[in-house]
C-alpha cells in the first residue's frame, strides 16, 4: 500500500494552517470546514470567550460525539455476537 503524502492549507476561525498527512485533501477539507462551522456557532452563543476556549468546547463536543459513536458501535458489535446463537434455538426450525 502507497504511504501518499498530501498538502492541504485550509482557514478555520480566520487562521491558516497548512497540513500534511495521509488524508485526502478532500476530507481534511471537510473536516477543518465542519470544524470551523462548530467554532463559529460557539463563538455566536459565547461571543466574549478567547478562541482558546472556543477551540477546547469544540474539542469536548467532538470528544462526546466520538464517544457516543463507540458506545453505539459496541453495542452493535454485541448484537452482532448474539444473533447467531440466537437463530439456532428458535423454536420450530429445523437443522
Amino acid at each position: 500500500m502507497e504511504n501518499r503524502k498530501y498538502k492541504v492549507t485550509v482557514e478555520i476561525m480566520g487562521d491558516h494552517y497548512t497540513l500534511v498527512g495521509d488524508v485526502p485533501p478532500d476530507r481534511v477539507l471537510r473536516m477543518s470546514e465542519s470544524l470551523n462551522k462548530r467554532m463559529k456557532d460557539i463563538q455566536q452563543s459565547h461571543p466574549r470567550l478567547p478562541l482558546t476556549k472556543i477551540a477546547v468546547l469544540a474539542a469536548l463536543q467532538i470528544m462526546e460525539e466520538a464517544a457516543r459513536l463507540e458506545d453505539d458501535y459496541q453495542r452493535l458489535l454485541h448484537l452482532l455476537q448474539e444473533v447467531p446463537g440466537q437463530t439456532e434455538r428458535k423454536p420450530g426450525r429445523k437443522k
